[in-house]
């Protein structure tokens, strides 16, 4: 079953490192999060995988965070960008263990693709 711990993880595959792209995954103690009644710090999250990858896949992706999460403990929940490699990677680890992994979408992403969508067909002032 691997290592087991309460809290979240925050995931973010759009980071660019000259040609390659890092994934970040950060842990924020949720039990901690709740008592403390703000939102969430630099100070709160622990940084416990980051890879940077020449080649970004959904098969990557699994891997790294398989690889991640076995060392430092499988997740409650998920919190990520709208990145599909990020979603079909998190939905293919979640399929090989006893219970799934919730995942979150992150609202600032949301918001943002769907204001993309929405003013994409808008034509610009001139």
């Amino acid at each position: 079953m691997g290592i087991r711990y309460y809290g979240d993880s925050l995931l973010d595959h759009s980071i660019d490192v000259g040609t390659k792209k890092a994934l970040v995954v950060l842990r924020v103690r949720m039990n901690e999060m709740l008592n403390k009644g703000q939102p969430i710090q630099l100070e709160d999250c622990e940084c416990i995988g980051l890879k940077v990858c020449e080649t970004v896949n959904v098969e990557s992706t699994h891997q790294d965070l398989d690889t991640i999460f076995a060392q430092a403990g499988f997740p409650d929940a998920v919190l990520k960008d709208c990145d599909y490699t990020l979603q079909k990677g998190v939905r293919l680890l979640s399929e090989t263990q006893e219970k799934s992994i919730p995942v979150i979408e992150d609202i600032g992403h949301v918001m943002a693709s769907a204001f993309k969508h929405d003013y994409a067909n808008q034509s610009q002032p001139r």
